[in-house]
């Protein structure tokens, strides 16, 4: 008797497991191997997994906590690697990858050369990588290998297989798939959360508005003051409107951040789920979401249509032409994509705040 395929999934965020279960819903996957990769100094998203995890009966799972040194880190990539090698040698596989900037993601289509891949969203940069790469036949992101510590990671993890690993094209499991011309795309149209949604009882509010909140201030992009700066112009901008505004927290969020905010006359949310999973079980949604260019601006389309209406503040916009020309502004690490991309689009709309 023929042996079925094993997939064995990846996840590091609940955007992963959302996509996960799309996939294995549309394909009726029933037999699969989940393996976390986490870090255990993210709490709260540590958190958002698990209740995730949990939501979508993903109970067997193995957790690869993520080492901070990298040597140690490929130590333990490469022992699951050589696991997997002895496990599942007879056993055909299929691996399902996450984010296309992940370099052990990509090793693995250098060990199992013979085995089936296919790469699932991460967020918006999925759509950045079709741009940036797959369009252009790259399948690799080869610019992040220019360094002398992108050549060692590519040396160690890539070995001789790199232009073998670059060439050859890789599958899509995507929400973006109906907006890039890419073969190997295959449309995510989140059908099965889309199903637990109640129509029939669904209030689009148009007094709320929610602010889809970002990690920059946590990743050092931004200072707090010039996000409370650009979040304070907003929460007016809608009061003026007879609106209220949230500012709703990221799982990457800090604590200090959001009390910061509530201190400073700023109203806040945080849930423990993503937007996508708390929007799909609640029944009274807010019909204006602002954001810096999100993932939702896509995928909350996919779940209730024109019925949310997107708006847009362009960061790199905003610090050219505001008063804040002596503030120092990460501007390179904010992808230009996401400005090209929100103004593209049909229903969102980009809001000037000066």
């Amino acid at each position: 008797m023929k042996n079925k395929v094993l997939n064995i999934f990846f996840a590091a965020s609940p955007l992963h497991l959302i996509c996960l279960n799309e996939l294995r819903h549309r394909e009726n996957i029933s037999r699969f191997k989940l393996i976390l990769l986490l870090h255990k100094d993210h709490k709260h998203g540590l958190n958002q997994m698990f209740i995730t995890l949990e939501k979508f009966k993903m109970q067997n799972y193995i957790i690869l906590w993520i080492p901070k040194i990298n040597l140690i880190r490929f130590i333990f990539e490469l022992s699951l690697i050589i696991k997997f090698k002895i496990q599942y040698f007879k056993q055909k596989k299929r691996f399902v990858l996450i984010d296309f900037r992940n370099i052990f993601m990509h090793s693995l289509r250098r060990f199992f050369k013979n085995d089936d891949f296919i790469l699932i969203d991460d967020g918006f940069h999925t759509f950045v990588a079709h741009k940036n790469y797959m369009s252009k036949n790259i399948f690799l992101p080869e610019l992040m290998y220019k360094s002398f510590n992108g050549h060692l990671a590519k040396t160690l993890y890539y070995g001789r297989s790199y232009n073998r690993l670059k060439n050859k094209p890789l599958k899509v499991f995507t929400i973006y798939a109906d907006e890039i011309n890419n073969k190997n795309a295959i449309m995510n149209d989140l059908a099965n959360l889309k199903k637990s949604i109640k129509k029939e009882e669904l209030i689009f509010s148009d007094n709320k508005v929610y602010f889809a909140g970002t990690k920059l201030v946590e990743r050092g992009v931004l200072t707090f003051e010039q996000e409370f700066e650009i979040i304070n112009k907003l929460n007016s901008y809608w009061i003026k409107r007879g609106k209220e505004m949230f500012y709703v927290g990221k799982r990457s969020s800090t604590k200090k951040k959001l009390e910061r905010f509530e201190e400073n006359g700023i109203k806040t949310l945080n849930f423990e789920q993503p937007l996508e999973i708390v929007f799909s079980e609640m029944l009274e949604i807010p019909s204006h979401i602002c954001t810096f260019g999100s993932t939702l601006q896509k995928s909350l389309k996919l779940l209730f249509g024109d019925k949310i209406q997107f708006y847009f503040i362009d960061l790199i916009e905003y610090f050219s032409f505001s008063n804040n020309r002596g503030i120092t502004f990460r501007g390179k690490e904010i992808d230009k994509n996401i400005s090209k991309y929100s103004i593209n689009s049909n229903n969102i709309e980009t809001l000037n705040l000066d």
